[in-house]
Order: structure tokens, then sequence, then C-alpha cells
């Protein structure tokens, strides 16, 4: 069972784990944004609106959940080294001088994560850069 984009818009995230291994007869993978670092920042100042439905879940907080639901972690942690590409700069009712500006500051930060990636191997995954954090886990 895959979950993508889910459990980051619940407050309580065992209880969204609990449901969605509920579906699984075996391996659970969720994978959320990271929006505790500078993409979670960058989010909040591209657009709030997006920002604002999503809870911002520490690695910890997303393996104790699938724990807490009941699941046995197998492997956990963040995805690439920089991305900025997750961040969603649409903001409703913003003007198009804003929306532009935000456009061009995407654009920015994916030029230099694709940089990145081309040296991915030597650079560490973190909470600042990463985009992502996952967690793969066995329904008991």
């Amino acid at each position: 069972m895959l979950s993508y984009g889910l459990v980051e818009h619940f407050e309580d995230t065992a209880a969204c784990v609990r449901a969605v291994a509920a579906f699984s007869r075996g391996r659970v993978l969720t994978i959320i944004p990271n929006m505790r670092g500078l993409v979670g920042l960058t989010q909040r100042l591209c657009a709030p609106s997006i920002y604002d439905i999503h809870v911002p879940v520490s690695l910890e907080r997303l393996i104790s959940a699938h724990e807490e639901a009941g699941l046995h972690i197998l492997a956990s942690g963040y995805l690439l080294p920089m991305g900025f590409s997750v961040v969603n700069y649409h903001e409703p009712n913003a003007s198009a001088l804003a929306f532009q500006l935000r456009r061009l500051l995407i654009a920015g930060l994916n030029r230099l994560s694709w940089a990145s990636w081309v040296i991915e191997r030597y650079l560490p995954t973190s909470t600042l850069l990463s985009p992502y954090l996952y967690c793969l886990a066995h329904v008991s």
C-alpha cells in the first residue's frame, strides 16, 4: 500500500496511518512532503493557504505514528538531498505579479535542486533541505 501526500493533512497522524494500514495486507510505504525545513518555509512564503492545510510532521513523528498504528518499521528517512519542486506556488487570489515572482523563485530553486542531484551521492539527506520523508513498515 502506498500513501503519498495523505497523512500530513491530519492532526492525528497515527489514526490516519492506522486507517491506511487497514487496507494493506503486507507493507505500507508512506511518503510526505517535508514541511519542517526550507521546503516548508518556502511553501509558507509562496502559498500560505497551501502550507496551512499541512501538519508539519517530523521524521520522528512519522515513525512513531506507524508504531502507534501497530506497524513494524522496516526503513525510514529523507528522500533526495534537495528538491523544491514539491512547493506549490499557486496562491488563490494572488496578483499576477506575485504569481510570476513566486514562479521565478521556484524555478531558480528547482535549478539549484537539479544541480544538487548531479552530486547527490556526496550530499546528505536532512530535515533542512530534503523535499520528502518516508516510512516503510510491515503490517503485523
